[in-house]
This record gives C-alpha cells, sequence and structure tokens, in this order.
C-alpha cells in the first residue's frame, strides 16, 4: 500500500486525533494549535477546501451525523482537572451536494 498524498498543518499544528472522511472529504483539527484550527480536505487529492479558526485549543476527534459536522474544543474539568471547564462543541451543516 501507497501513501496517496500528505500535508502539514500551515499553522505550525499537529494533529494526534482521528480524522473523520465523508464520501468527498476528510475532516481533521490542528490538535497542537491553540487557535483550534479545523480543516476540510479533497478525500482524493489531500487540498484544503476550508479551515476555520476557532480561538480554542482542539480537544478531539470531529464527527459526522446527519448531515452535520461537529468539532469538540476547548477544556473539559475532567480531563485536565486543574484548567477552567471551556470545553463545547460547534456544529457545521454539510454542503447539500455531499
Amino acid at each position: 500500500m501507497q501513501i496517496a498524498w500528505q500535508i502539514s498543518d500551515p499553522f505550525n499544528g499537529n494533529t494526534k486525533s482521528a480524522v473523520s472522511c465523508t464520501n468527498d472529504l476528510v475532516f481533521a483539527s490542528a490538535t497542537g494549535s491553540s487557535s483550534g484550527r479545523f480543516y476540510a480536505l479533497n478525500i482524493k487529492t489531500g487540498q484544503s477546501l476550508w479551515s476555520h479558526d476557532f480561538g480554542s485549543l482542539t480537544i478531539g476527534s470531529p464527527s459526522i451525523s446527519d448531515g452535520f459536522v461537529y468539532f469538540p474544543l476547548g477544556y473539559n474539568r475532567y480531563i485536565t482537572p486543574k484548567l477552567p471547564n471551556t470545553g463545547r462543541v460547534m456544529a457545521f451543516a454539510l454542503p447539500s451536494v455531499l
């Protein structure tokens, strides 16, 4: 098996979480980025199609359900007890072409 494509985060984050995929898109998060940047990539080429800066550290992998992609971000006091509870989930509707 050969690697079809790979990209690096242009904002110097890193991805330590899983990715989520649809037929046409790969969603990934830059977990090492304090800005909380999420990406949508072309599944065949790896070309970046969309990114969004949430302004908060990301905490996990994006999830896809019923026409939406969900991005977790912030801290949860149960995971990092010494930090304030800032955990939340952002949801975006997937394009109707998918």
